[in-house]
């Protein structure tokens, strides 16, 4: 059984996040949509934010909508080092405490089978659509642990480059890298200032979007993430959907 008392926290924190999360997005793909034009050179390898946001930035919704309301069976598989520490949502003198989340899911329509573990807890659900409670509970585990790195994903979309094609779990997939780093001219001053909403000071990784679907089908990212408080941690996510 799920422990009631944590999980509403940790989706209020999730909600807070992603308000600020689309905030950020928007400020970011004004940015880049506002700067001169770039060289030759510059523009090579990197489209236009525009094409960048609708792919990669829409790509974490989808697969939060796929887990929210599953249209076909999949399996979704994630492993990642994360603040683990509940207290710090709501509490102003807690530090965040780094340890390993994992989570197994078989997902289809009709039922969730999870396995998954988080900072030494874990928990198991197998439940069947039409015992509304457990399932969405068990929904609630999908949601709150894809959130994190999917919005992380969204909110630097417009900083990313293409990096060709790939194919995940047999699925056709765009290919894209990040690394918020090495952003320069308007791109980084319109992240500078918007970095002051959020915990999230840099973004490395790739990301994997189904060419037919639009769905944020793998990622693996690193997020070094500072407070105001002045906390600084490392946080990092691999995820994987893969078609049953």
């Amino acid at each position: 059984m799920l422990n009631t008392g944590k999980r509403p926290t940790l989706l209020a924190r999730g909600w807070i996040t992603g308000m600020a999360c689309l905030a950020l997005a928007g400020l970011l793909a004004g940015c880049k949509k506002s700067a001169p034009p770039a060289t030759t050179s510059q523009s090579v390898s990197r489209p236009a934010a525009n094409t960048l946001v609708k792919i990669l930035g829409r790509s974490g919704s989808i697969l939060v909508d796929a887990l929210k309301s599953p249209k076909s069976p999949f399996h979704y598989s994630y492993k990642g080092q994360e603040n683990v520490n509940d207290r710090y949502a709501f509490d102003k003198t807690a530090k965040p405490q780094v340890g390993a989340v994992t989570l197994e899911a078989d997902v289809s329509p009709d039922q969730l089978i999870i396995t998954s573990a988080r900072g030494g807890k874990k928990e198991d659900h197998n439940v069947k659509k039409g015992d509304e409670l457990q399932w969405a509970m068990a929904q609630l585990l999908l949601i709150t642990n894809a959130t994190g790195p999917t919005m992380s994903i969204d909110v630097v979309a417009s900083m990313a480059t293409e990096a060709g094609s790939d194919t995940v779990g047999g699925v056709a997939a765009d290919k894209f890298t990040i690394d918020t780093s090495t952003a320069t001219g308007n791109q980084k001053a319109g992240f500078d200032v918007a970095k002051t909403m959020l915990t999230i000071k840099d973004v490395k990784g790739t990301a994997w979007v189904a060419k037919d679907s639009g769905e944020l089908v793998k990622f693996n990212i690193d997020v070094a993430r500072a407070d105001d408080r002045g906390n600084t941690w490392q946080e990092h996510s691999e995820g994987e959907v893969t078609p049953r």
